[in-house]
Order: structure tokens, then sequence, then C-alpha cells
């Protein structure tokens, strides 16, 4: 029984790790996503 409950620990661990990179990336592309938009509108901006 401790044997599988060290394995869980390790699955949960790698469950945690995968949603920290899931995220992280979301976070990334929402960053980039906001980043363009921003240059955009100032390029409009100074265009008119």
């Amino acid at each position: 029984q401790l044997h599988l409950y060290k394995g869980d620990l390790l699955f949960n661990k790698n469950i945690l790790f995968k949603l920290i990179f899931i995220v992280f990336i979301l976070v990334f592309f929402i960053y980039l996503f906001l980043n363009t938009s921003i240059l955009v509108k100032h390029k409009e901006l100074e265009g008119t």
C-alpha cells in the first residue's frame, strides 16, 4: 500500500508539472497577444 501511495504522489507531481507548463504557455500566448494588439493600436493612433 505504501508503494502505491508513492506512485500516486509521483503521478500527482507529473500532473502538477503539466498543469504549470500549460498555464505558463497560456499566459505567454496571452501576453504576446496583448502586446501585439497594443502595438497595433499604437500604430493606428500614430497613423491618424
